[in-house]
């Protein structure tokens, strides 16, 4: 077989392994240890030949147009892998040096060689074994030609760094403060859009590191995850995440204290070191508005303060810190288990001073310090083109439910498409996550409205199945956001805000006066003002909400009404229009008898029940005018712009019926075809915004039956404005 030519199609891609005597060592300083890399620790070296654009390399770095090494006519390739090790001097663990590597696992390096495809096999071993190249050797990595490539493949822990903005951790982590605060209490933050804290993470998986010479003196980095069944039989994907700078909890800290008290906390500090006799009437009143918040008895609320002040301040530290290692973590998870196989985890263009700044760092899987540098130099010249999680590092978008970016949503426009599904292998099974993601988009007058869905299921696990997993193997959660903006502030603009925070449980009714007053200090001469609410419930609170919601019972039908009813717009002056459960009350029934009789006249059936209740709302809402844009707020007028209710609510509640069914551990039912069935059905009644307000409250009102699972639920609000030249953002929710 050694006679033969490298382009021979007799030629078997896996050759017979090649007994190495002499295994290679490259010895390097690293953290200022002496630090040996052993190739071929087994005596073996593994032999691949690719001369044809069909062959499978099971590295996935050879392949067809489009792969890191691409096939080439008159070229072929010999790639060699070998077992390795990695010995610091003195016995000491490999992780003293920053290998988080598991070498018991098993790691192996290799390199593909470029060749004249008419070469013998023999003479091109014999000139790639005298010189063999690996990874671990900066000489060795530049002595390749263009279209060579070096690689690593191992299970173990990769580093990396990802800055997440307060906005972001505050509009999903708000609830971290329940503990803290009574229940029921508004809390309003503010933060700079910008403003971020640095976390770093370590993943822990089966990975792929691979270097190809892309130029005299240019090399691609690609990180991947590694699905081998070699390197994931005892894998599970485990996310540590530290915080790297935080002084920036302190600094931040301060602000937050007053924004959560109503008072800083110098002042309280020096408040409670006088003399309960001492006291103002002004400083009597902070300690009992302090009593309030903490849901503590007034008239110990002084000796308590005393007693605890530090105590209060060291929480609200710990509750930052946690707020922001659960978002991380949780958002993380959920962009990793969506990377699929072939997707790059990190990749960058390295030059050849690149290789020497980064070298270290790469064969161990850090690249931590590749996006710091990324971050601070964006004219680089050693790095370019740096992205990880398939996002470019440089450019920041916004979190936006279980995500920690919003780019790779899917825009709908109302033409449903499938989930994307990703799978994970492993030895003991396969790991399932879906994309339902999805944003959709509507005008009205010169406002655009956006609203976004995020229906979640993934498998927190590898299936027990032998073939394919179960519905009721999968996590299921669900994430809504209803948006808008405006140029100026108009009092209108901010009454539908608050009705919104109020129809999706973001506020309670006794806190929308108090929260008006100080949103129209806060956006006086403000301008590009955009309103959002959001609401997120996890898998726990959800897998029960969606039992109940596929329960066959026609009172779904009648709270669905309410809820269509409660999600009509704000319509002052009129009491019935200005407050959400008089809405739901008075018009569910308007609802009913048009949906279910299918009226045509939808402006009379409205006028009818209204007449005895508020003539003059009545009026009006006799007085809408089809294919005219006055009373835009009338029931006709949302009956006729969010078409076919009856329709899209029957096929929800088949979806979410079946879906119900399946996730019975009993039912012993697949995930595919189902899951993406379901969710298609489910997602005929957001597609339009009427509908995905009421769903939103159609949730809540579902949430309320399990008053021990309902807190689980985080429902907050964002206005995000510009003032001043600053932009600024303002958090809103409850405990």
């Amino acid at each position: 077989m050694s006679n033969k030519k490298l382009n021979d199609p007799t030629l078997p891609i896996e050759l017979e392994p090649i007994t190495w005597e002499n295994p290679e060592l490259i010895e390097e300083t690293i953290a200022n240890k002496k630090v040996s890399f052993v190739l071929g620790a087994d005596a073996k070296l593994g032999v691949s030949v690719f001369n044809a654009e069909s062959d499978a390399d099971p590295s996935e770095v050879f392949g067809k147009a489009g792969a890191l090494i691409p096939f080439q006519a008159n070229r072929a390739w010999l790639k060699y892998a070998a077992a390795c090790n990695i010995k610091v001097k003195g016995g000491l663990d490999i992780k003293s040096v920053g290998f988080e590597m598991d070498v018991a696992a098993g790691l192996q390096a290799y390199v593909y060689r470029k060749h004249d495809a008419t070469q013998l096999l023999k003479e091109a071993q014999a000139r790639d074994i005298n010189s063999i190249k690996t990874i671990f050797s900066k000489t060795h990595i530049r002595d390749l030609d263009t279209g060579e490539a070096v690689g690593l493949e191992f299970a173990g822990k990769l580093g990396a760094s990802i800055a997440v903005s307060w906005s972001d951790v505050w509009t999903s982590q708000l609830s971290v403060l329940s503990d803290l605060l009574d229940t029921n209490e508004l809390i309003k933050l503010k933060v700079g859009p910008e403003a971020s804290i640095k976390t770093s993470i370590q993943l822990e998986d089966a990975f792929r590191v691979q270097l190809v010479k892309t130029g005299r003196q240019e090399y691609q980095l690609w990180i991947k995850r590694n699905q081998s069944k070699k390197w994931s039989s005892s894998i599970s994907i485990n996310v540590g995440v530290k915080i790297e700078n935080p002084a920036v909890i302190t600094d931040r800290l301060d602000s937050l204290f007053q924004e959560v008290f109503e008072v800083s906390f110098a002042k309280l500090n020096d408040l409670v070191k006088k003399k309960a006799s001492t006291l103002s009437e002004s400083e009597k009143l902070i300690i009992k508005a302090i009593a309030n918040r903490l849901g503590w008895n007034e008239s110990t609320a002084f000796d308590q303060l005393k007693e605890k002040i530090e105590t209060i301040y060291e929480t609200l530290h710990k509750k930052v810190e946690t707020a922001v290692t659960k978002k991380v973590e949780a958002g993380f998870k959920y962009e990793y288990l969506r990377v699929a196989e072939r997707d790059d985890l990190f990749s960058a263009t390295v030059t050849d001073s690149g290789l020497d700044e980064f070298h270290q760092d790469i064969i161990r899987a850090n690249v931590t310090p590749l996006i710091h540098h990324a971050l601070q130099q964006p004219s680089s010249a050693l790095l370019n083109h740096v992205k990880f999680l398939r996002k470019d590092v440089k450019k920041r978008e916004r979190s936006s439910g279980f995500s920690l970016g919003f780019g790779k949503w899917v825009a709908s426009n109302r033409n449903k498409v499938s989930m994307m599904q990703t799978t994970r292998t492993t030895e003991k099974g396969v790991q399932v996550a879906y994309h339902g993601q999805r944003s959709y988009e509507d005008g009205v007058g010169s406002s655009k409205r956006q609203w976004l869905v995020d229906f979640n299921a993934e498998m927190p696990q590898v299936s027990n199945q032998p073939v394919t997993p179960l519905a009721s193997e999968f996590n299921y959660s669900l994430n809504l956001q209803f948006e808008w903006t405006e140029k100026r502030l108009k009092p209108a603009d901010l009454d539908s805000f608050l009705d919104l925070c109020r129809l999706w449980n973001v506020i309670s009714d006794g806190q929308w006066t108090t929260l008006r007053a100080q949103l129209e200090s806060d956006l006086d001469h403000a301008s590009a003002i955009t309103y959002a609410c959001t609401a997120l419930y996890p898998h726990e609170l959800f897998r029960v909400m969606i039992a109940a919601m596929g329960n066959s019972s026609a009172q779904l039908d009648s709270v669905f009404y309410q809820s269509l009813g409660a999600a009509l717009p704000y319509w002052a002056p009129f009491p019935v229009r200005m407050d959400v459960e008089k809405k739901a009350m008075h018009y569910a029934p308007i609802w009913r008898e048009f949906i279910e009789t299918e009226s045509v006249n939808p402006q009379e059936i409205a006028a009818q029940h209204l007449k005895d209740i508020d003539k003059k709302l009545a009026a009006e809402e006799r007085n809408y005018a089809p294919n005219q844009f006055i009373n835009f707020q009338s029931f006709a007028f949302a009956a006729k712009h969010n078409a076919q209710t009856l329709r899209r609510w029957k096929s929800f509640r088949e979806g979410v019926s079946e879906l119900s069914k399946a996730i019975d551990r009993q039912a012993l039912q697949v995930h595919d075809p189902l899951v993406n069935q379901c969710f298609q059905k489910m997602e005929d009644l957001w597609l339009f915004p009427l509908h995905a307000k009421a769903f939103g409250n159609y949730l809540v009102r579902i949430a309320d039956q399990y008053p021990t699972l309902r807190a689980q639920a985080v429902r907050t609000a964002k206005i995000s404005y510009t003032k001043k030249d600053k932009d600024q953002v303002l958090i809103i929710g409850r405990t």
